[in-house]
């Protein structure tokens, strides 16, 4: 169907697919941009739920102001086939190949690229075309992490001349090339460069095409290198902002592109604002047996000048104006409360005061009895504390005290890390006091009882805590051994999002009012919720279920984390933090659900979907990597740490070339097993510190030792190495110009 929405025209096909379609739509809808944007045309691939991409025809779009170049219309229908056939799922796919990835950019890296070229350095493309003078239109919009050019003109058959041929680059540096005409299959970026760069082949070696023409092996020496990449580098994915509710995705996409952040951050921060909004309220009844709160303790790392506070501040605005509008709205009742029980206790010191000078025993007694009653009355008469949703700087003793009087619940948000630096005992003579941080994410009771305190027991806790911190930050938790001891760092989400600077532009988008608007009325209205109560006055969760299917989504999410939990699984070497993201995945499913919904309340709809739950598991998988990467950071993940000493022994012996049995002679002090070495030694090849050799003797017995080559481009990075050093007066003195050196030095 051909029809008009009303802001622009849009194609109808029929799909018969599940709602979760594993994101076949949204790559669909990729390609499609990818094949066909440009300056006129330009194909919506935002709209892809199946819950958003129907229009009511008939109807007014009144999307935006109506201005005269654009005025509201009416959507309608165009055009209708007789016959409104199914599009398969292989055809889809097939559509969805169309869009090149950053593996299909890298899979085929044989050695064609020169060393200092290719993903890890990143390929100057605008560079290459101009210096081979290409014929390109473009770049055209394929997203904020990729750039697409056409060719104008097939480089590999002159007759396919409809804008077949394109280059695509990612952020990562990483190249993509090729034709969609079947008779262009294989084309690549490598094909291209070996048809515009016929000299590469006198320098570089294909070393698999070469050995399959001539029947004889190419030495791995032969083949070129490139840097390493750093062990604590990781290519991690960006968040998945369309698995957020609506409202809050649109605003994380919208503010992201306005300051130039990844949208991470905001995305990041928008969870916890939901956390701050629904913990204590709400929790997930999981399982019979399992109960999840819905309360997160996030932290996200960016370097310094990433304009954390600006988001920061953007998305917890909304928060500090609900809790001045609970305030105000708590102010006459605090303060009728605290006036009767200001009369009450001058009525029990006048009551006691005539008492105690009474010399009649009966009158005494009368006046003791009324002192009882008026210390009962003065006793139930609770001032209710000022509400409070948030907090920042705050010791972990005043954090129970807080928790105490919020009935509960708290929330600390801040753009800042020192709360790990509370957490780590910085300012404590006693050392960490994490107690109460622990019990506050897992829902347990709290106890204290301190000298000069009056005792605090709070009940179902749920603290959340957000924080936006620098690199060096969770780089000084490595030494804090205890925090992940007991259990503390594996309470955590992390996100280790690229920051941008140096490719930020200056004009940007501001966020729709609209836009702004939608989020600060949402999470308004979600911190005004209500706990349930019981019979005595006391609150306590409501609770959300999930539906039959969401149950076993679920249950085979269960089954998969404990495969993963396993010695050589994804979360083998994080098992702590991997224990609980299930239970993190069901609080952001929870949080979500509330999110999605436009009611008032939320008890006549308690279950959760299926789709919903699989949204949060998106969610996870972000999650993972990116824990994994910041478990690196600290010096957690033990494959890292035995990667770089395995390094450092390499580095001692000055070996270019050296096999498993080797190493594992000079290790076996630290590494008691051969086979202990197979995963360090893989991640140093994945990261291209070394490259593998295998070798087969073709006979019977045992197979000889793999062989590693080591990269001649990796050099210690040490202050005496002249490649890594470089301050700015040497820069300068290679100029000569000494005005100019004594100008710098001065700024």
């Amino acid at each position: 169907m051909l029809a008009d929405s009303g802001n622009g025209a849009h194609l109808l096909y029929r799909i018969e697919m599940p709602t979760d379609d594993g994101g076949l739509v949204q790559q669909v809808l990729q390609a499609l941009a990818f094949r066909f944007d440009d300056d006129i045309v330009h194909v919506d691939q935002t709209t892809f739920n199946p819950a958003r991409i129907w229009k009511l025809y008939g109807t007014r779009a009144c999307k935006g102001d109506p201005t005269t170049d654009r005025p509201h219309r009416m959507a309608r229908v165009l055009e209708t086939p007789d016959d409104m056939a199914v599009v398969t799922q292989d055809q889809l796919e097939h559509v969805g190949g169309w869009l090149p990835t950053v593996e299909t950019a890298t899979k085929d890296r044989s050695g064609l690229e020169p060393a200092g070229y290719g993903p890890a350095s990143g390929f100057d493309l605008d560079g290459w075309i101009a210096q081979h003078d290409l014929d390109v239109e473009g770049p055209y919009g394929w997203g904020q992490e990729r750039t697409a050019l056409d060719l104008r003109g097939c480089p590999w058959d002159e007759s396919h001349n409809d804008r077949s041929a394109y280059l695509a680059q990612f952020s990562s540096g990483a190249v993509a090339a090729g034709c969609h005409h079947n008779g262009c299959t294989g084309h690549d970026w490598h094909a291209l460069r070996m048809l515009v760069e016929p000299d590469l082949h006198a320098n570089h070696i294909d070393r698999p095409r070469l050995e399959l023409v001539t029947g004889e092996p190419v030495a791995a020496t032969a083949l070129a290198w490139e840097p390493p990449i750093p062990l604590k580098e990781f290519d991690l994915p960006v968040f998945p902002v369309d698995a957020l509710p609506d409202w809050l995705g649109t605003y994380v996409t919208a503010l992201a592109e306005a300051t130039q952040t990844p949208p991470d951050l905001g995305a990041m921060v928008g969870l916890s604002a939901l956390s701050t909004c629904a913990a204590r309220i709400y929790a997930v009844r999981a399982q019979p047996d399992w109960i999840e709160p819905l309360n997160l303790y996030t932290v996200t790392v960016l370097p310094p000048a990433s304009r954390k506070s600006a988001v920061f501040s953007k998305m917890t605005g909304p928060l500090e104006t609900a809790e001045e509008e609970l305030v105000r709205e708590l102010a006459p009742e605090i303060a009728e409360a605290s006036g009767r029980r200001r009369i009450l206790a001058e009525r029990l010191r006048h009551t006691e005061s005539l008492a105690a000078k009474v010399e009649d025993s009966s009158k005494r007694l009368t006046l003791e009895g009324q002192a009882k009653q008026l210390t009962k009355e003065l006793a139930a008469c609770e001032v209710p504390a000022t509400p409070r949703l948030l907090a920042d700087d705050v010791s972990p003793e005043k954090v129970a005290n807080l928790l105490a009087e919020q009935q509960g619940r708290l929330s600390i948000l801040s753009a800042e890390g020192d709360l790990f630096e509370i957490m780590t005992g910085r300012y404590s003579k006693a050392g960490p006091n994490i107690g109460v941080f622990l019990k506050a994410h897992a829902g347990d009771t709290i106890r204290v009882d301190r000298i000069g305190r009056a005792p605090e027991y709070i009940t179902m806790p749920a603290l959340t805590i957000g924080l936006t911190v620098q690199q060096q930050v969770l780089r000084g938790m490595q030494h804090a051994g205890q925090l992940r001891g007991k259990g503390l760092l594996a309470r955590f989400l992390y996100s280790l999002p690229e920051s941008g600077l140096g490719y930020r532009r200056a004009q940007t988008h501001p966020v729709p009012d609209y836009v702004k608007e939608r989020y600060t009325n949402q999470v308004e209205r979600l911190a005004w919720l209500k706990p349930n109560r019981t019979p005595e006055g006391k609150p306590v969760p409501h609770e959300l279920a999930l539906t039959p299917r969401a149950e076993e989504l679920l249950i085979a999410l269960l089954e998969t984390i404990e495969v993963e939990l396993r010695p050589a699984g994804s979360l083998g070497t994080i098992p702590d933090w991997g224990g609980k993201l299930a239970g993190a995945i069901v609080r952001i499913a929870g949080l979500m659900h509330l999110a999605d919904s436009e009611e008032e309340t939320f008890v006549t709809r308690p279950a959760i979907g299926v789709g919903t739950l699989a949204n949060a598991i998106r969610v996870g998988n972000y999650l993972m990597a990116h824990a994994r990467a910041a478990y690196a950071e600290l010096g957690a993940d033990p494959v890292v740490e035995e990667a770089e000493y395995l390094l450092g022994r390499i580095e001692s012996r000055n070996w270019t070339l050296f096999t498993k049995r080797d190493l594992f002679e000079m290790a076996r002090s630290r590494v008691p097993q051969a086979a202990e070495l197979d995963r360090p030694l893989e991640l140093l090849v994945d990261h291209g510190f070394l490259r593998r050799i295998d070798k087969d003797r073709g006979g019977p017995g045992r197979k000889p030792s793999p062989e590693f080559e080591v990269n001649p481009l990796w050099l210690p990075q040490t202050t005496h190495n002249p490649h890594n050093s470089g301050s700015l007066l040497e820069l300068v003195s290679e100029t000569g110009d000494r005005a100019e050196r004594d100008s710098l030095i001065a700024d």
